[in-house]
């Protein structure tokens, strides 16, 4: 719990700090150079530094987590043994989908993809879905026989219907909004 309230409140003021110096300088993030210039007010000569710096660290731990936690689900669903501390003789199919999402990722940065568009595309995809999401995790958590005890009651059910309502209205404005 303490884990996710702090990279909530990290997140939110990653949030709220993006938006005042883009809405202050008026700026439209095309390229990771352009997000390297915002920190100049901040870091001056060494805002590119600082930038890649910490894109260097980030890519150092979402490389490894983003590959694994691919694999992890494609074996999962297709029943598959899985697991980091499985031999690779024990798990061939999980390391070598563990292998083939490192190589696309590379094939993503060799072919020259704009990682902000990239960014802002799978932000997109990913609201538009998550109605569909939240809608099964609701179904799952309110069966009986898959939940036993444990499944959702009252005010589960309202925030997440409430949540799942909002987030529908959200996407038809969004929809509505490229239509016009």
């Amino acid at each position: 719990t303490t884990g996710m309230i702090y990279s909530n409140l990290i997140a939110w003021f990653i949030m709220v700090g993006a938006a005042v110096v883009f809405f202050r300088e008026g700026l439209v993030l095309e390229t990771t150079r352009d997000a390297a210039l915002t920190l100049r007010p901040l870091a001056g000569e060494f805002a590119f530094a600082l930038f890649a710096l910490g894109i260097l660290a980030a890519g150092f731990l979402a490389i490894p987590v983003l590959a694994s936690a691919t694999a992890y689900l494609v074996s999962e669903v297709a029943g598959w043994q899985e697991g980091l501390n499985q031999e690779v003789s024990h798990a061939r199919r999980f390391y070598l989908v563990l292998f083939l999402a490192l190589i696309v990722g590379v094939f993503i940065n060799i072919i020259g993809i704009n990682p902000v568009k990239a960014l802002v595309y799978t932000q997109i995809l990913n609201g538009l879905l998550m109605p569909i999401l939240i809608g099964l995790l609701l179904w799952t958590a309110n069966q009986k026989k898959i939940m036993g005890e444990y499944a959702n009651g009252f005010w589960s059910n309202f925030w997440g219907f409430s949540t799942l309502g909002l987030l529908v209205v959200l996407d038809i404005v969004v929809v509505w909004g490229w239509m016009k």
